[in-house]
């Protein structure tokens, strides 16, 4: 193995052997998992209803809706790759009771066919009452509203997407879908803990053993060393929301099966007007995109005041304290948008109609966001450069290592190749073993 190789697989080795960091990711790895299972057995217990009978006399009744959720995924399959035109209007209006009280259609779904339970619970009002064409002309003329208010360049970049976007609809049973977005959403609220938690130590380990003036003293100390640590850090920070999602990922499959990801984001009510040519799989590997690259960006941070202060416990603090950012700021407009937890919504992430121009490209919400987010990370890793060699690295500094306690003596950790640790000297690490047999 290579010297760098031997130094990256040391220090990405010291990160992974953190309890802290093992404690995270277990607790979010626990929480998110018991979270999804929990949305697919979904509610159990009885649902009250209250009908008016034919005499105009009000009854209570209770339905079981016991898997409910997991009863629209499994229905839906039967309508997969089924197309929403007057075909899809009609038969339904055919077959179920849609004239009657909610608790006789939530009944008719439950006890006998649940094929348009999923569409039904998404658009009620739209299988009752309308043909197809009239659901697609009342969805074009609330996108026509939207885009009312914008301006001329901004207008023609959406009826664009607009155009891109595939109609009719093709049904896909997206409940999995819709479970699994929640939870990547959601992760983006832990993830400056999970950053925190990974590199708050990068940098500030060293320091606080009191041996980065010897490491410092070898020629690999201020270039291969701190690319290792800052490669391997970023490779922890990365890996680690890897896998939360590839967990979650695995067991969305297990549960909803495939069909889902190719849905269209407009089968969901509340992306039903969006003007993104998105399917549901695209959506959720945006937002893991997002979610990671975020990652990234909060364990530079940590690193970068590890870096600053020789602190783990002050870089783990900051990251902590970015998850309250979104209460100091303002309402839900403009580039507050770009906030994460703002930007994971997906309600936000689909709809906005954001638009900002770079270097004559308009980039929509999601692209800003990542691009944002990837400068950040990299002006934060060039800040990780420049601290290590300010703070740690002072001109004329050769620094040292104290032996044989309080009242032992100092180990030079001056450039001389013979220099090194006495009888009294603390063990080296493998890294340093490594660094000397460089040298020599």
């Amino acid at each position: 193995m290579s010297g760098f190789g031997s130094l990256f697989s040391y220090e990405l080795k010291k990160l992974w052997m953190r309890p802290l960091l093992w404690v995270v990711l277990g607790s979010l790895l626990f929480l998110n998992l018991r979270g999804m299972y929990r949305d697919y057995v979904g509610y159990t217990g009885t649902t009250p209803y209250v009908i008016v009978d034919e005499n105009g006399q009000r009854q209570e009744l209770e339905l079981d809706t016991s898997g409910s959720d997991r009863r629209q995924m499994e229905g839906g399959r039967a309508l997969a790759g089924t197309k929403i035109d007057d075909a899809f209007f009609r038969r339904a209006q055919e077959t179920i009771p849609l004239d009657k009280e909610p608790y006789y259609i939530d009944r008719y779904f439950l006890e006998n066919d649940a094929s348009y339970y999923g569409f039904y619970r998404e658009f009620p009002a739209y299988l009752k009452h309308n043909t197809a064409a009239e659901f697609y002309q009342m969805r074009s003329d609330q996108i026509q509203g939207l885009f009312s208010g914008l301006d001329k360049d901004s207008r023609a970049y959406w009826e664009e997407r607009e155009a891109e976007v595939e109609k009719p609809f093709v049904y896909q049973p997206i409940t999995g879908m819709e479970a699994l977005d929640f939870r990547v959403g959601s992760l983006g609220n832990y993830v400056p803990v999970l950053g925190g938690a990974a590199l708050c130590d990068l940098f500030a380990q060293e320091r606080r053993n009191r041996m980065e003036a010897l490491l410092f003293s070898t020629k690999r100390g201020k270039g291969r060393l701190f690319w290792a640590k800052a490669l391997a850090g970023m490779a922890t920070a990365a890996g680690g929301v890897l896998l939360i999602l590839g967990a979650l990922t695995a067991e969305e499959l297990a549960l909803y099966g495939t069909g889902g990801w190719t849905g269209a984001i407009q089968l969901h009510l509340g992306f039903w007007t969006s003007s993104l040519a998105l399917t549901m799989g695209q959506l959720v590997w945006i937002e893991m995109l997002i979610v990671t690259v975020y990652a990234l960006l909060t364990g530079l941070l940590a690193a970068a005041i590890s870096a600053l202060t020789g602190s783990g416990v002050a870089a783990l603090a900051t990251t902590t304290a970015v998850m309250f950012l979104p209460v100091l700021v303002g309402p839900d407009s403009g580039w507050a948008r770009l906030l994460p937890e703002r930007l994971l919504n997906s309600m936000n992430l689909c709809g906005s109609l954001f638009l900002w121009s770079f270097s004559g490209v308009q980039l929509n919400l999601y692209q800003t966001g990542i691009l944002l987010y990837s400068s950040l990370a990299a002006a934060l890793f060039g800040l990780c450069g420049l601290f290590w060699l300010l703070f740690w690295a002072r001109p004329g500094q050769t620094g040292g290592i104290r032996t044989g306690g309080a009242g032992g003596r100092w180990l030079e950790a001056g450039p001389s190749r013979r220099s090194g640790p006495t009888s009294n000297a603390r063990r080296v690490s493998p890294a340093e073993r490594e660094e000397r047999s460089g040298d020599r």
